[in-house]
């Protein structure tokens, strides 16, 4: 069956990250074996082309207090790396174009070991491919490292 759909709107760049990665840190469901010690190993994949509220995140939000405080729900980056910390779980930036590289340094340097990896999805203009690039923070170097895959 196929459905149009029309998009619009939205107002600033700036997205609600914060309560997307807590929310789902929080309301996961982690498997533990039946011993009760081993866990799963755990992954967040976040996906993005917008960074956080705040101006420290580089994009302008529309309200001026957001701009100030960043995220109206007051949750910081060092409220996820809590989060991450307490729940073992391994964090993955999977971000489209230029609008989040200084949510990704300021997350990087904040997360420390749980950032795991950047995936880079290039947008090469109407009618192109996108083009997939990977680049890893805490692997060793192999040959192949930030070729494009």
């Amino acid at each position: 069956m196929d459905k149009e759909c029309e998009v619009a709107g939205g107002g600033d760049t700036p997205e609600a990250v914060m309560d997307g990665l807590a929310q789902g840190l929080m309301k996961t469901s982690w498997r533990v074996s039946s011993d009760g010690k081993t866990q799963s190993k755990r992954f967040l994949f976040h996906g993005c082309d917008a960074p956080p509220h705040g101006d420290e995140y580089g994009s302008r939000s529309s309200d001026a207090s957001w701009r100030k405080n960043g995220c109206p729900c007051k949750i910081t980056r060092h409220d996820i790396k809590t989060l991450l910390i307490a729940k073992q779980v391994d964090y993955t930036l999977i971000k489209c174009g230029k609008e989040a590289d200084v949510m990704e340094s300021l997350f990087k340097e904040c997360f420390e070991v749980r950032f795991k990896r950047v995936v880079e999805i290039k947008n090469q203009g109407a009618g192109g491919r996108g083009a997939l690039r990977r680049r890893t923070s805490d692997l060793a170097p192999s040959s192949d490292a930030g070729d494009d895959e």
